[in-house]
């Protein structure tokens, strides 16, 4: 049954009095005030309310010979009121005050505009309760926990998603250590600005968003082409658009993990279990930062697979080698040299060295490892290692 609070009613008590150019008085169902034009009476009992409430006469009367009311209770201003039905229930009393026969035909507006503004809340209600109850079947959707086939198919009805449709998961995840100094609104018209961002972007029916309390954000998204390579340059669109957007007009690091696509909906867990890699993988081999794709990091998802028995040969051949000679330089040299995809001049650039000193810097590699970066096997157990020296740390 609704209820009436004074949180609901009393911030339209002025709108009642400008309408009706009455002042206002509003119970619940046992008699206590909730919205008042005077609100130092709200919560305070008003005995003829509770009276009329029950269906009984109110408890001050007219004496007919001093033309005037009588037994008026303590406190009670003189007017008129009439119980509020709502939906077939009586959920309170509305009244107004001043003399009561000219205020019989306003109560009538009164009464209306209070059941319009609760059909208004009960509308704002229903919203929330389904947003949260799509909240929460998003998150069993990726949580891999769905239930009977009919529970499933009778949700995703009622939301309209279409759980046969191919998704892509990705994971968005903004440094906000930047704004450490700014308020908790502050922060939260930021995270703001980024689900529009994301929502400008992934505006289809079936784009699903999901904020975990971490602050990461999901998107499920399902791309409209019919072909699978078309629906991929489509996410890898907006993916890039996305990061550009977070960067360049939200003026937040972001990273971002995408995974590969799944067929169903019973491939969620798995790809943002992928998307989440891809941004951990990107994070730590590459800048902190940056758009990540689980499908282009297959290097990083081996190094990341590396058990303590396998990651002490590269260890021990190169990564030892090189830091026992202090030569963190050259560390960073072949870190630039990979990021650059092997073009000797951008790594130079980079580097701000002469190309010269440059090979300079690989010849003194081969020296310390015996590994030749010009040699197609030792350039993969150099990338392999280096890899595996920003994932670990060793």
């Amino acid at each position: 049954m609704m209820t009436v609070t004074p949180k609901i009613v009393q911030p339209f008590i002025a709108t009642w009095e400008e309408a009706l150019h009455y002042k206002v008085t509003i119970t619940d169902t046992n008699g206590y005030i909730v919205g008042s034009s005077d609100p130092a009476r709200l919560n305070q009992f008003h005995p003829s309310a509770y009276e009329i409430l029950c269906e009984r006469q109110p408890i001050e009367s007219w004496d007919i010979a001093t033309d005037s009311y009588v037994n008026v209770p303590e406190g009670v201003q003189l007017g008129y009121g009439e119980r509020v039905i709502y939906d077939g229930e009586c959920i309170g009393l509305i009244g107004l005050v001043g003399a009561p026969e000219e205020i019989k035909q306003s109560i009538k507006t009164a009464q209306l505009v209070l059941q319009l503004m609760l059909d208004r809340k009960k509308a704002s209600d229903e919203l929330k309760l389904i947003s949260k109850d799509k909240k929460a079947f998003l998150l069993r959707l990726l949580q891999g926990q769905y239930g009977s086939p009919e529970w499933i198919k009778e949700r995703a009805d009622t939301y309209k998603i279409d759980l046969s449709r191919p998704r892509y998961v990705l994971t968005v995840q903004i440094n906000l250590e930047k704004f450490d100094e700014k308020s908790p609104l502050e922060l939260s018209q930021i995270k703001e600005t980024m689900h529009r961002a994301i929502r400008s972007i992934f505006f289809e029916q079936e784009d699903l968003l999901y904020e975990y309390d971490t602050g990461e954000t999901v998107l499920l998204t399902a791309g409209k082409h019919l072909d699978a390579s078309q629906r991929r340059r489509q996410i890898e669109k907006a993916a890039a658009r996305l990061y550009a957007e977070l960067r360049e007009q939200c003026k937040v690091s972001a990273l971002i993990g995408v995974s590969e696509e799944c067929g169903d909906y019973t491939g969620i867990p798995l790809a943002l279990r992928q998307g989440r890699m891809a941004a951990e993988i990107g994070a730590k081999t590459e800048n902190g930062e940056g758009l990540y794709f689980y499908s282009q990091m297959r290097l990083g998802r081996i190094v990341a697979s590396f058990s303590p028995e396998i990651r002490p040969i590269l260890q021990r051949d190169i990564l030892s080698k090189l830091l026992e000679n202090h030569a963190d330089s050259l560390l960073e040299t072949l870190f630039t040299y990979f990021e650059m995809n092997g073009n000797v001049s951008q790594t130079a650039e980079k580097l701000f060295i002469h190309r010269n000193t440059l090979q300079y810097r690989f010849r003194k590699i081969k020296e310390i490892t015996g590994f030749d970066i010009y040699h197609i096997d030792d350039l993969v157990q150099l990338r392999l290692a280096v890899l595996q020296y920003r994932y670990f740390g060793i």
